[in-house]
């Protein structure tokens, strides 16, 4: 069983982990003998003929018996609106959604959601009408545009896609924020447009409901339920719910309630609960986050709703797809009852157990797949589950309680891990190095080593962490070293190195600056070219002030944009994630856009100076990396196609013949990161296998290298390989012999370590090369540092002494195994570099005295070897020649003896005491003074960026969990807090009426709790300056809400009940117990009373009584055969009774004898159906809907 990284999220107060796999849930091929292009919906008619319908994203509907021995001949295309539809592989568009009508055993309608493009792009709900002759084919010509809504934005993504009729027989739509990184259009918080929302319509216009009035057209083709919840208020009638970024998928369990599940932007995904009237808060919050670009946002309504949960981007999970409740035939606990999802990039599949009385919730991690994408889950008839695969000739596949798994070969690696120091206690997103091999780290972190800074960090050259910066306020995501030595990092922050900066700076010695007013939006990438010009990508509209639209360039401390110089439009229609260059300084990004500069390219695009191009015809998903080595073009990313090629995750273009190339079979996962070195291609990201034929999946764990002649190659000694989560970035180092590997993951190869590591095919330790060395026929070892005298005879060898090697000499020149300097003059004077076969590498430095000796200041010491010329005569000197007076070891203007600030890096401007204001550190603790806002700490204390002492807690430091009130006003909810470790702590609850503040040292429960949302503040006694808060939702169960409908053409009544599992309805003494919310039932007798209630009391009870009075009655409706006429206490000789079929043909025509209250009339002879049957004489004239079954 293969263990993860546990990563725990917040839903209210529960601390939930993403658990190891489930030991007997696992997938297997469904069918065999078929195979679909880019699905992205799996539906069945849920008619009684057990077929199941496949939606292909180009514009097709596929229908085949569910059977699984299905052949392709019996794969029949049941729907092809290819030719109007608008589709490009990978991206969000084309036909998405497939849904059949709850009465569609009698109607035959379809409904289906897809985009065309006749100007903007735009969205479409059709009905369709199945064959007369044939039920397997749609009528083409029957097609009827229900809805359709223009964009407000040239984005191609976010459009949702789903639909869906609901218990309440309405038909709900998911309907995305329109596209581009952030919400550019402020769609998610704007009521008067259906973007960022999901609607609900009632598509049969009988009149129950009013018609739809949006000025869009078509008009009068839909009607709007009369409860919506803006109707009658601002905004548009079709919105059920809305700030909503992208809902992809959404189901209904067996209890009504509405799954949604919205994919994330850069941090969070999540799971709602969706209601009728409720904001999600996009694009104000992202899941409980609070994102940069919606700073500016006022939600439309109050209070938001927070998802019941979410997961972050830590582990590579980065996008969800939603599934369904599962109620099929597999028994195991992890599935029943529990709502299974996925997530698309990673292949992971949970099960979320949710409890809607009083929120407790767990999550049970089912399977991964094998490198297949997860594009969307399908029910069949039997409420058994599949979910589809993306990209062309793809599977469909099905839960299943034989656990096979993907077949994975371990294989042996290549080379050695070693770490640095105790690593970084966060995530690393890039690594940099400068010329003098520095390298530089950020991402989300608060130490490195044993040393506190804030989410940056250098490495120097002996592999020990050093603080080159006072670090940001936010993440970073990537730094580049500019041709004068500057160090440029960018990123999501406001502040760095105490500078006000939006998301970019730069630091110039000790001093950072800001790049004018910078970007509006994060930056995921940038990169300097040859030319040193800095370009610059992520998701953001203005640089400058000015519009780029999410690349620009910084040059002569100007920002400018990349306009086409044919279309004059500037930048991208959506994020940006990579940038590189090739040899002809050409530009190349990468990311989740459609067009560059006006001009049409999926997700890659290339730039020349002047105008944009594309890449052929791009890829099917997200480009995250780019890397230009000789006469191809590396890419890396989630998507499947490059060009026309099935490629997997990765793929080269050539540049010489414009055609796309996979590496072998490619990766099972995503591709963050790409470099090179020697004939090797070294990838990272999160996968876990690699192949080069497709029929031999290698694991390689997150990390791989490839070459043309070796394929893919795992990279750790015997099959401890790879890293446990997920690379984000790679760098070469010392002479190209180091590979430093950065990234979320506490184990690579066989060692432990955090977040980076070091791998070699040789690693190199200390004292692993000895220079050896023969003076005068002596040999001696040991030393980097040689003197000798003019004359000296000198020999240069290598300990161990079986190991081959050369010498690199001061000249550039190099020699192989031993060297003979002879008789040693100064011009040998320098530095002898050794380098054994397997890379290691050690200098060693030989200083030539000349044979004349001269001491100018008379202090004992020769001139060659004197650092302090002119030292005052009768002074005592050092082995150097310098006398206490002399020495300024920091080269600062100050000597030693009077330098407060003996270690002041070079160039900087000091006080009379040696010392920069910025770098008084009064008490040692790593904050300057200037910013240490508790100056007297103890020395070796861990302190925070203020100075004051600091206590680091883990993540699960706490597990918090609620419990609801056990029924309403009972006023017994309760919360309880477990510490993993035995201190002393403080909880403060501040809750409706009052605040209390408890100790605690393991476990503490708070009791006797109202209905309500509290704030919980956990703080540590011994570090004061230590705490933690969440927001806490005590619930209750809700009061009993029931809808009663009276239906006087069928004297029955409809139920809508809402606030318990199940309900208990009583009818003139006679009671059932159901589950659903929605339930008609007819009435038989004059007076009714009708009451509902639940298992709880205190959730009310409905009544009310219902009086057919003198109301004529047909009934059993539906109905079989006999069908009873009560014409109650009508008096009349003769009644005419007509039946009519729903398109108005008279079938049954007759006049009968009043003799008795009750006539019969047999309806065997009649077809399956709807019908009007019509009562009249002198006295009445009423008519009823009949259902035939």
């Amino acid at each position: 069983m293969k263990l993860y990284r546990f990563l725990y999220f917040i839903f209210g107060l529960i601390v939930i982990p993403f658990s190891c796999f489930s030991q007997d849930i696992s997938y297997q091929n469904a069918f065999t003998n078929l195979s679909f292009n880019f699905p992205v919906e799996i539906q069945s008619s849920n008619d009684g003929t057990n077929r199941l319908f496949v939606v292909e994203q180009p514009g097709r509907v596929k229908v085949f018996p569910n059977k699984s021995n299905v052949t392709t001949a019996e794969l029949t295309t049941f729907l092809d609106i290819s030719s109007i539809v608008s589709y490009n592989a990978g991206q969000e568009i084309g036909l998405l959604g497939l849904a059949f009508h709850p009465n569609y055993l009698v109607n035959g309608y379809v409904y289906i959601y897809y985009i065309d493009q006749p100007s903007n792009y735009r969205i479409n709900i059709a009905r369709y009408q199945v064959d007369s002759n044939n039920l397997n084919i749609l009528n083409p010509s029957s097609g009827v545009i229900i809805a359709q809504f223009t964009k407000n934005q040239t984005d191609s993504n976010h459009n949702g896609g789903k639909i869906a009729f609901g218990p309440d027989g309405y038909l709900y739509i998911s309907i995305g924020d329109g596209g581009g990184g952030g919400d550019p259009q402020g769609n998610g918080q704007n009521l008067n447009t259906v973007f960022g929302s999901l609607l609900r319509i009632d598509v049969d216009i009988d009149g129950n409901n009013p018609l739809e009035t949006n000025p869009d057209l078509p008009n009068g083709n839909y009607e709007i339920p009369a409860n919506n919840p803006r109707v009658g208020q601002s905004g548009l009638d079709e919105i059920y719910a809305w700030g909503i970024r992208n809902t992809w998928k959404f189901s209904f369990d067996a209890s009504g309630n509405l799954w949604g599940a919205d994919v994330g932007q850069n941090s969070y995904e999540e799971i709602n609960l969706i209601i009728k009237g409720g904001n999600y808060g996009w694009n104000r919050f992202e899941a409980n986050s609070e994102p940069s670009y919606g700073n500016g946002t006022s939600l439309a309504t109050t209070p938001d709703i927070k998802p019941i949960f979410l997961y972050d981007h830590n582990a590579a999970d980065v996008s969800i797809t939603g599934g369904y409740v599962y109620n099929g035939s597999l028994t195991s606990s992890n599935l029943q009852n529990n709502y299974i999802y996925a997530d698309y990039v990673s292949g992971r599949v949970w099960a979320l157990s949710y409890d809607t009385t009083n929120g407790n919730i767990s999550n049970e991690l089912l399977f991964k797949t094998n490198g297949q994408f997860i594009s969307s889950f399908g029910e069949d008839e039997a409420g058994e589950l599949y979910f589809s695969d993306y990209g062309s000739n793809v599977k469909l596949y099905k839960l299943t309680e034989t656990f096979t798994g993907p077949v994975t070969t371990p294989i042996n690696g290549f080379g050695e891990w070693k770490s640095i120091s105790t690593g970084i206690n966060g995530i690393v997103e890039t690594i940099a190095k400068s010329t003098n091999d520095v390298i530089y780290v950020g991402g989300t972190f608060s130490s490195a080593g044993d040393i506190n800074l804030s989410n940056l960090a250098s490495i120097n050259n002996t592999n020990e962490w050093e603080v080159f910066s006072n670090g940001s306020n936010g993440t970073i995501y990537s730094i580049d070293i500019a041709p004068d030595g500057s160090i440029y990092a960018a990123g999501d922050f406001t502040t760095i190195g105490g500078v006000t900066a939006n998301n970019i700076a730069k630091l110039e010695g000790s001093t950072w600056s800001s790049l004018g007013t910078g970007t509006n939006g994060p930056i995921s990438k940038i990169r300097f070219n040859e030319n040193g010009t800095l370009f610059v990508g992520g998701v953001f509209t203005t640089a400058g002030g000015i519009i780029v639209n999410n690349i620009s360039k910084w040059e002569n401390n100007t920002w400018s944009a990349l306009a086409d110089n044919f279309t004059k439009v500037a930048g991208t229609n959506n994020e940006i994630r990579s940038i590189g260059f090739d040899e002809n300084n050409n530009l190349y990004i990468g990311g989740n856009f459609d067009t560059a500069g006006g001009v049409s390219a999926s997700r890659i695009a290339r730039w020349n100076g002047i105008n944009w191009s594309a890449l052929g015809s791009g890829t099917s998903g997200f480009v995250q990396a780019i890397e230009s080595i000789g006469d191809y073009l590396y890419i890396g990313g989630n998507f499947s196609i490059a060009g026309t090629k099935s490629v997997n995750r990765i793929a080269r273009f050539n540049k010489n013949t414009e055609t796309w190339e996979g590496l072998g079979n490619g990766l099972s996962g995503n591709v963050n990161t790409i470099t090179s070195n020697g004939p090797y291609i070294y990838v990272g990201g999160s996968f876990d296998t690699a192949s080069d034929d497709g029929n031999l999946d290698k694991i390689v764990n997150n990390l791989a290298r490839w070459s043309v002649d070796s394929g893919w190659e795992a990279l750790g000694p015997n099959t401890d390989v790879g890293v446990n989560v997920k690379v984000n970035s790679l760098k070469f180092t010392n002479n190209n012999t180091e590979l430093i590997v950065g990234g979320n993951f506490n184990k690579a190869g066989n060692i432990t370590t955090n977040n980076i590591a070091i791998w070699s095919e040789n690693i190199c330790e200390e004292n692993s090369i000895i220079p050896e060395y023969q003076i005068n026929g002596v040999f001696e070892s040991g030393n980097n540092s040689l003197t000798v005298k003019e004359g000296d005879e000198v020999l240069l060898s290598m300990l161990p002494n079986n190991l081959s090697f050369s010498i690199t000499l001061p000249n550039g020149s190099k020699v192989n195994g031993d060297y003979n300097l002879g008789t040693i003059t100064p011009d040998q004077w320098g530095t002898y570099i050794y380098e054994t076969s397997n890379g290691c590498l050690e200098n060693l430095e030989i200083l030539v005295h000349s044979s004349v000796e001269v001491d100018q200041d008379n202090d004992g010491v020769l001139d060659e070897d004197d650092n302090c010329a002119n030292t005052p005569t009768g002074e005592t000197v050092d082995s150097n020649g310098c006398a206490n007076s002399q020495l300024d070891s920091d080269e600062d203007g100050v000597i030693d003896s009077e330098d407060d600030c003996p270690n002041t890096q070079n160039g900087t401007t000091v006080n009379l005491n040696g010392c920069p204001e910025q770098e008084i550190d009064t008490d040692d603790d790593g904050i300057t003074d200037t910013l240490d806002l508790c100056p007297n700490t103890l020395k070796g204390t861990s302190v925070d960026e203020n100075g004051c002492a600091l206590k680091i807690y883990p993540n699960n430091q706490f597990k918090i969990t609620s419990i609801g009130t056990s029924c309403i006003g009972s006023n017994n909810g309760s919360i309880l807090i477990e510490s993993i470790t035995n201190e002393d702590f403080s909880a403060t609850l501040t809750g409706p009426n009052n605040t209390i503040t408890l100790p605690f040292t393991e476990i503490l429960a708070i009791e006797d709790l109202d209905l309500g949302v509290y704030n919980l503040c956990i703080s540590s006694i011994e570090f004061p300056n230590y705490q933690t808060c969440s927001k806490i939702k005590i619930t209750e169960p809700l009061l009993l809400s029931v809808q009663l409908d009276f239906h006087s053409l069928t004297n029955s009544v409809t139920l809508k009940m809402n606030g318990a599992k199940k309900y208990t309805i009583e009818i003139n003494g006679e009671s059932i117990e159901v589950k659903n919310q929605l339930i008609t039932i007819p009435l038989y007798d004059e007076v009714n009373n009708v009451s509902v209630s639940t298992n709880q009391s205190c959730q009310g009870k409905f009544e009310e009584t219902i009086i057919l009075e003198s109301s004529l009655l047909i009934y059993p409706n539906p109905v079989s055969e006999s069908l009873t006429i009560d014409l109650k206490s009508l008096t009349s000789n003769t009644v005419e009774i007509a039946i009519f079929t729903e398109a108005g043909l008279l079938v049954h025509s007759e006049t009968y004898l009043v003799k008795h209250s009750k006539i019969e009339l047999n309806t065997s002879a009649f077809s399956s159906g709807i019908y009007f049957l019509r009562i009249k004489n002198d006295k009445v004239n009423k008519s009823f809907k009949l259902i035939k079954q």
